[in-house]
């Protein structure tokens, strides 16, 4: 399937998007990469705000 490169890019923006904009996917490849980078984008951050600063 031809997808968005980025795979957060919603399906409504993923079909604007000129041909070179455009990468081969297959499916279960595309839904992989783009658990993993709704995962990276919700992780929680290193920095615990001083949650356990003494």
């Amino acid at each position: 399937m031809a997808a968005a490169e980025d795979p957060l890019t919603s399906d409504r923006q993923a079909a604007a998007l000129p041909a070179h904009e455009l990468r081969a996917w297959c499916p279960p490849c595309f839904a992989a990469a783009r658990r993993a980078a709704q995962r990276a984008t919700t992780a929680p951050g290193d920095d615990q705000g001083g949650l356990f600063d003494l």
